[in-house]
């Protein structure tokens, strides 16, 4: 404590500067983050997961499935979930929580290894940019698998530097517990297995003299039966249900041609509209132009910054592992045929932000010139970010409206059994049965097993909706019926559905 003090003391600038920095990064995630946060059918398949392992110890083997066909990630997001909405009292705000206090951190990290790998003003820069990033703000905001995934790439790698630039080589029992928890928030973190790889091979070939090598294998082989622990899950999953997630891998890795592009020439064409996007999504609210003039910025002080090193002979291990944890990811992601989203940066997005923040340092130290201009080129960008914060908007209120439908139904169904169906064109109903599951009063289920019983509960939430006679399993298995009430509650339309055996309308 009396050394943080002391180091308060001889850099107070830097600690007011960092300090303003956290604040308004944990303002713009945390701030009404109840009424802004989304709360669809994933969020609600994932507390009802969580929730069952909670009350009921159901073991999780295996995390939310991917867009690919049976292919799931692992389990590691849900245990995270567990301690955050067991404290809330079951509140799905609880793990959205979590990952908005995992991206102010993601914010701290970035800017301490900026200044751990480079300089103070390389960290500040990257953090600043970071804070305001409204993509980063956005994903920050709401409880889904992917969003923590910079933060454990971040620490993936400072793991790495860590064990090699301090020659700690303990430090890759973290590199093996970070590496899987980013591996299994998305699966295109598998794409780090190669650069962690890489970087680790570097980082032996550059201080092979120096370091333990008994040590070294010791822990590296530690960190790897970490992460194939953390893994395995998987692996017992796949032993009970006949290989599915290892078939949809190796289809998805070997046998998709319209998945991945082993050609070099369409994927060395993909690389710079991929640059440009990440540029653009992070830094200049999508606009293409400008996302262009960020990566021309980019790509001429990082070709400059290598020469001068090369010139003076200076490999320095940091600056390596910014530039192919960067470039290499991008080069993996070209590979990728399908639409890339802007939450599948998330394992090279933090090293997308370090690089800028090194480029805009390079360039700042350069010339006195340069310093008025590269300030302004910061304070420029922090400002145009701020002004697409997201309380410009009126918040959703999903988790509010799906709580007090559920209440709403519950209240209808008098007492008695109920059968319940949603019909809406971008949702599916396991955020309503989450609220009505906790609130003690779950619908009997509607299938091919189970009769129906004599009320049906239909929530529509598209602008027209005549739930008689509708397709949807749910309502079809609960045979003809007619419309007993209708009304309208929450900006949804609720419905009421009884048994008509005669099919004739009344």
């Amino acid at each position: 404590m009396n050394k943080f003090i002391s180091w308060i003391k001889l850099h107070k600038l830097e600690f007011a500067i960092i300090t303003l920095i956290l604040v308004v990064a944990a303002f713009l995630r945390l701030y009404k983050i109840d009424q802004y946060l989304t709360f669809l059918g994933d969020e609600g398949r994932d507390v009802l997961i969580v929730k069952a392992l909670l009350e009921r110890g159901d073991v999780i083997l295996i995390g939310p499935p991917t867009s690919i066909g049976n292919m799931y990630l692992g389990p590691l997001y849900y245990y995270l979930m567990a301690l955050p909405l067991f404290v809330t009292g079951f509140n799905p705000v609880g793990p959205a929580i979590m990952v908005a206090v995992l991206g102010i951190l993601t914010v701290w990290l970035v800017y301490f290894v900026g200044k751990q790998f480079f300089k103070t003003n390389v960290g500040l820069i990257a953090a600043s940019l970071y804070a305001v990033s409204p993509v980063n703000i956005f994903y920050s905001r709401s409880s889904w698998n992917p969003n923590p995934m910079p933060f454990f790439a971040l620490l993936t790698f400072y793991s790495l530097w860590m064990a090699f630039e301090k020659k700690k080589p303990v430090w890759l029992l973290l590199t093996g517990i970070s590496l899987a928890f980013a591996l299994q928030m998305h699966y295109l973190g598998t794409l780090l297995l190669p650069i962690v790889g890489l970087v680790w091979l570097i980082g032996f070939l550059i201080n092979k003299k120096e370091l333990n090598s008994k040590k070294l294998l010791l822990f590296s082989s530690l960190g790897i039966i970490i992460f194939l622990t953390l893994m395995s899950p998987l692996v017992f999953f796949d032993l009970r249900h006949g290989f599915i997630n290892y078939n949809a891998f190796k289809k998805f890795f070997f046998e998709r041609q319209t998945t991945l592009n082993i050609n070099p020439l369409n994927s060395l064409i993909r690389i710079i509209p991929i640059f440009t996007k990440f540029f653009a999504d992070f830094f200049t609210l999508k606009k293409e132009g400008l996302g262009q003039i960020v990566l021309a910025v980019v790509l001429i002080g990082w070709v400059l910054k290598s020469l001068n090193k090369l010139k003076r002979r200076n490999y320095s291990f940091a600056y390596l592992i910014i530039s192919v944890w960067f470039f290499a990811g991008i080069l993996g992601m070209s590979l990728y045929k399908q639409t890339i989203y802007v939450h599948y940066f998330g394992f090279v997005n933090p090293a997308g932000f370090l690089l800028v923040g090194l480029v805009l340092a390079f360039f700042y130290n350069r010339h006195f010139l340069f310093k008025p201009v590269i300030f302004i080129i910061v304070l420029g960008l922090i400002v145009f970010n701020l002004t697409d914060h997201p309380f410009k908007y009126p918040p959703n209120r999903q988790l509010y409206r799906t709580r007090e439908i559920s209440k709403e139904v519950i209240a209808a169904a008098n007492g008695q059994e109920y059968n319940f169906a949603l019909i809406a064109k971008n949702n599916y109903d396991a955020a309503y049965q989450y609220y009505l599951e906790l609130y003690d009063f779950k619908p009997q289920p509607l299938d091919d097993k189970h009769p129906s019983t004599l009320q049906l509960f239909v929530v529509c939430e598209d602008p027209v909706c005549e739930p008689v006679g509708h397709p949807k399993q749910e309502i079809s298995h609960f045979g003809w019926s007619k419309i007993d009430k209708a009304w309208d509650f929450n900006g949804v339309k609720l419905f009421k559905l009884i048994p008509n055996p005669s099919g004739k309308p009344s």
